[in-house]
This record gives structure tokens, sequence and C-alpha cells, in this order.
């Protein structure tokens, strides 16, 4: 006889997020071949049956609320030339997220891809004599930690959903590469990351605080002073981007960063039409020298998907914020806040890349609302059968 394998339903959507996430990863090291794209596109429809079980009121406020964002975007493509390819890729990152929200990710898995993203950036950086830009096919060195500091909160998002005892190391390695790298928006975010996890510990979970706190200071005083032994060049240089604002290297002054979102606001409320549908890139020229990038993930999501699919993705994230700090879950917290510091000096959402962690963010207090409503219906499915003195079967809400 042969060997028959059989998966639940949770565990062929976490294994089908994982291999999107996965085919994402080695995206960035090859050329945007339009195949790549299109298979990655596919492997995140389909887990589309496995989320397609909407039938509570919480679910369709939330597929209201997504709707209206896509068709949002849709105008916003139609009538200021954003691009139809963005609305295209937004779908499976839709379904990734409710997969993500509705099932979770396994920890195993997870660590898998923490460590293997870890080993192929810092290999890849080495032999590129610690040249960060290098590491992926196309991207800077701030999509080494943007790419890091996204797993990383994955991870911790699963600690925070499980209620397990949150260990502080992976938000200390990734500050750390994230330091070696030179990004700058990826040292910030990641400091801040590991400073409140740190905290987080020291005050809920630690027996001994002082031991956590000595061990943290030890290791990214070690790492310094050995890296400032051994590449005292690369050392410096590091530093260096620490000193400037914006890139020292392009055409454009040394405030480059604050002009363009001051140029992109003034065309925004100067115009109806801007304000309603974004700012098109024809009106932008300073975008040329730019990549054509904003650098900022909220002016993309306006740009993109105009003032209506902003002020969605912004209830949203008001929403799970609100819902998180009056459960007083610190670590959920921390790792939305974290996000959201690391999408303002980054385009990295709204582009195909952290759109489906918002979206899981955004819908797992639905979850949890249903999980309320379940449970609320088994407690009175249980009252009326004891009223009735009908024996009652304790397998969970029918």
């Amino acid at each position: 006889m042969g060997m028959r394998i059989t998966l639940k339903k949770d565990e062929m959507a976490q294994l089908l997020v994982m291999l999107y996430i996965l085919l994402r990863f080695i995206s960035m090291f090859i050329p945007p071949y339009h195949f790549v794209i299109l298979l990655y596109v596919m492997v995140g429809l389909l887990p589309v049956a496995l989320v397609a079980d909407f039938r509570l009121r919480a679910d369709n406020r939330f597929l209201l609320s997504v709707g209206a964002f896509l068709l949002s975007g849709l105008l916003c493509a139609v009538f200021q030339h954003s691009g139809y390819t963005r609305i295209i890729l937004e779908l499976p990152m839709i379904v990734v997220g409710i997969c993500i929200a509705k099932y979770g990710l396994k920890l195993s898995y997870l660590y898998v891809l923490y460590y293997t993203s870890m080993v192929i950036v810092l290999f890849r950086m080495i032999i590129n004599n610690l040249d960060s830009n290098a590491v992926f096919y196309h991207g800077s060195r701030n999509m080494i930690t943007a790419w890091l500091i996204m797993i990383t909160c994955l991870l911790y998002l699963e600690y925070a959903r499980s209620k397990k005892i949150v260990p502080i190391y992976p938000a200390v390695i990734t500050t750390a590469v994230c330091f070696i790298s030179g990004g700058r928006s990826g040292v910030v975010a990641s400091v801040f990351l590991t400073a409140m996890l740190l905290l987080y510990n020291i005050r809920f979970t630690s027996k001994h605080p002082l031991r956590i706190l000595g061990v943290v200071i030890a290791g990214i005083a070690g790492l310094s002073v050995a890296i400032r032994r051994y590449y005292s060049v690369f050392f410096e240089g590091v530093i260096n981007r620490f000193k400037g604002i914006g890139y020292a290297e392009r055409v454009w002054y040394e405030n480059e960063r604050l002009e363009y979102i001051t140029d992109y606001l003034t065309k925004m409320v100067n115009s109806l039409k801007n304000f309603l549908l974004g700012v098109p890139a024809e009106e932008m020229p300073i975008l040329n020298t730019l990549n054509g990038e904003l650098h900022n993930s909220y002016l993309a999501l306006h740009k993109h998907f105009g003032i209506i699919g902003f002020l969605i993705i912004a209830v949203f994230i008001f929403r799970v914020l609100k819902v998180k700090i009056k459960k007083k879950n610190a670590v959920f917290i921390i790792v939305t806040l974290t996000l959201l510091i690391r999408m303002f000096f980054e385009t990295i959402a709204f582009t195909s890349f952290y759109d489906f962690v918002i979206f899981a963010l955004a819908y797992i207090p639905y979850v949890e609302e249903k999980e309320r409503v379940k449970d609320r219906i088994w407690v009175n499915y249980t009252e009326i059968k004891r009223h009735n003195n009908v024996p009652v079967h304790y397998g969970g809400a029918k």
C-alpha cells in the first residue's frame, strides 16, 4: 500500500503562504521576468478557496472595505495613469493576508525562512566585499533591511497571537544585520523593535531582567568593536550615512526627501482631482532622480489608491491598534508600530511588498470578532440544551 499524505486546511494555507513568501524572496535576486511575477501572483491566489467562507457580518464589512480600496485604485489607474499592475498584484496580497490572519504561520516555518534569509544576505555581502547594494538584483541596501524586518515582524506576530514567551535574540540579530548593511531607516525601525521588546521582556516576562540587558549591551558593544577593528573603512562609511540626510551621491540637494514630500503634498492640496486620486507621475519631475519612487509608503498609498484607499487603510490600522491596546497585547502593538515606522522611510508597502502583512493585520480583528460570535453562539446553544435537559456534547460550536 502506498503512503497517503493528508493536509488539513490550515496546514495547506500555511504551506501556500510560505511558498508565496519564498517566491517573493527569490524574485529579488533575479531580473523582473514576467513569468516570475505571474508565478507568485498565481501562487498567492491559490489559497482563495481556503479563505472563501465569508458568512458573518464582520466579513461583509471587511470585504466591502477591500472592494472600495480596489475600486479607488482602479479609478486612480484610469484617470491618473497610476498603472493597472498595482491592482492585479494587490489581489494575491489580500488573499495571502487573509490566510495569515485566519490560519497563522508555523513558527518553525518562519524560523527556517528567517535564518535562511540571514545566511544568504550575509553570504552575498561577504562575497561582494560588504557591498550591501549588491545583495539583490534590484533594490538598494534598504531592501535588505525591509525584508529582514518584515520576516522578523511576522515571527513576532505569531508569538503575539500564540501568547508564548517572546525571545529577544531575533530582533537583536536583525538590528545587527541592519546596521552592517548600512540602511538608516532599517536601523531606526529595528532599534525601535529591539528596545521595545527588551523593555517588554524586562517588565513582564523575565526573572533576570538585568542579565538580559547586560547580554544585549555586551553583544552590541562586541559587534561594534569587531566591525570597528577589522572593517574600519566600512564602519566609517556606515557612520557617515547617518550624518547626512537623503542621498549624498544623488544630484539633488541634501534634504531632497523633505523637498519632494512637500512638493507632493502641495500638489495634492492644490487640486481636487489630485487630492481624490493621487498626484500623477508627470507632475512630479523630481521622481526622475529617485528611480520613480516616493520613498514613503503613505505617499505611495495615496498616489496609487487615492484618498479613499488611504482612509480605508488608516481605519484598518487604527482599528487593529485600538483592539490590541484594549487587550493589552504589547507585542502586537510593537510589531505594528515597527512596520509603520519602516514604511515611512521607504516605498515598501502598496507596491506588492509589505501589503500582505498590512492586510493580515487588518483582518485579524475581524477573525477575533468571528471567534467571539461563535463562542457566544456555543454558550447560548449549551444553555438552551441544559434548560431543556438535553445532553451537551463538548466538541465546539457546530
